[in-house]
């Protein structure tokens, strides 16, 4: 705290705007007036911005009021970690006075310790019946809340963070309980090839990740592993030393964009070559690789409607297209260029190999899922031919026309695939909520 403090002290004299960033109320627990004593001492202005301390929002997101006309009109917060700079810092009769006289007890930090602060109340009087909520992780989706009595609540299943509320409000959250997620407890499998070990979250990372914030248990299920094409990266390197001088540049995936950058020069151009991408999901990805946006966002975001959007190849000029994509992609788009003209070379920026080991099979996870994502027409393929996804009850929730059109083909029931509008992360989760609500 002392070097928090001096740090404070020293780039405010610098003249800087200083963010001292909290959770919850600075002020409660959060040794902000400690701060504020070291910048008034060391003459430095500064202000203070209220939060929302934990001791209030947590119990409000497990139907617990602090005060309630007939049961309380007194609130006590309480830490429940002993630190010995601080002499006195919990006088527990004191707070068992303040709990048998029909008060709220709040105790922050207090997992570890619940066990003694228990006994310390309950040696001072306090009933061991006394009603307590623990709520861990609150207001967030892995908000877990646990009932139980002070006589019991060393034995509760209580993970920090945890704000613990002892007295007679606390049975209120037996009635007005109202935080549950839309997808809480449903088993969610996001099949997804891996990354590629880049910095940012894949594809199937950010879809869990989402998934996730509605309550939902994500298993993650690698369908395959990005990796090489089978000649090594020569089409992609020669497809970069040529893209300048095609007439467009086409980018079926955010994989294909991921590669393609990551094999090409820093100071990369794509001269009077025009760019087109399939969805806006690729287009976002290209713009953050390039720091430019693409010419041409396909939309709906299939090969066809790409190819479509192109038009016809012109009279005079050149007609190259090189078409970035996985080495066994589908041949739509090239198919669909040619058709009108271009001269279209399919460009192999990476391939999926065999996703690795698994002590769980395939099988077992698509078994035990109430929903299952399908991110591309190759993870499809994988959860039918690895994932008994065809025996299998579970709805799939497909990114886009072609992953849907490869379930069909398999023979999986129109009535199980719940397409997304998009393969916008946002509408993959829309459409889990509509499959499972």
């Amino acid at each position: 705290q002392d070097e928090i403090n001096e740090l404070l002290v020293d780039r405010g004299k610098q003249g800087l705007t200083v963010v001292r960033l909290k959770g919850g109320d600075p002020f409660v627990f959060g040794r902000g007036g400690e701060e504020c004593a070291a910048l008034a001492a060391a003459g430095v202005p500064f202000e203070v911005v209220p939060g929302v301390t934990s001791a209030s929002a947590a119990p409000a997101y497990a139907g617990v009021p602090l005060t309630y006309r007939g049961l309380s009109s007194s609130v006590t917060i309480v830490t429940g970690r002993d630190d010995s700079t601080t002499p006195n810092e919990a006088d527990w009769e004191a707070v068992a006075r303040m709990g048998m006289g029909g008060g709220t007890i709040v105790v922050l930090m207090g997992a570890a310790g619940r066990d003694e602060i228990a006994h310390n109340l309950m040696d001072n009087g306090l009933d061991a019946a006394t009603p307590v909520t623990a709520v861990t992780w609150g207001t967030r989706p892995e908000q877990v809340t646990v009932r139980t009595t002070l006589g019991g609540l060393g034995a509760a299943d209580v993970n920090a963070p945890v704000t613990i509320v002892i007295g007679a409000v606390a049975a209120l959250a037996d009635e007005l309980a109202w935080f549950r997620l839309p997808l809480a407890d449903k088993r969610i499998v996001v099949a997804a090839p891996s990354g590629d070990g880049a910095a940012e979250p894949s594809f199937g990372e950010r879809i869990a990740a989402a998934a996730a914030r509605t309550g939902a248990h994500i298993t993650p299920l690698v369908t395959g592993a990005r990796v090489s094409p089978t000649d090594g990266g020569a089409a992609l390197r020669d497809a970069i030393a040529q893209a300048r001088s095609a007439a467009w540049v086409t980018f079926a995936s955010v994989a294909s964009v991921e590669a393609f950058a990551s094999a090409a020069p820093h100071t990369f151009a794509f001269g009077d070559a025009l760019v087109a991408v399939v969805g806006v999901t690729t287009a976002d990805a290209f713009e953050a690789a390039f720091d430019r946006p693409a010419d041409l966002v396909a939309d709906p975001p299939n090969g066809a409607s790409l190819a479509a959007a192109v038009g016809d190849a012109p009279d005079d000029g050149s007609t190259t297209v090189l078409v970035i994509g996985a080495e066994d992609s589908t041949a739509d788009l090239p198919e669909g260029l040619r058709v009108s003209g271009w001269e279209a070379t399919p460009v192999a920026a990476y391939r999926l190999g065999p996703p690795p080991h698994s002590e769980v099979p395939a099988r077992d996870t698509v078994d035990g899922a109430d929903a299952v994502v399908c991110t591309s027409s190759s993870a499809a393929t994988f959860l039918v031919t690895h994932g008994g996804l065809i025996t299998a009850t579970a709805p799939v929730v497909a990114i886009g026309p072609s992953t849907a059109e490869t379930l069909a083909r398999a023979g999986l029931p129109p009535a199980r695939v719940v397409p997304a509008a998009s393969p916008a992360v946002t509408d993959i989760v829309d459409a889990l909520l509509t499959c499972l609500s």
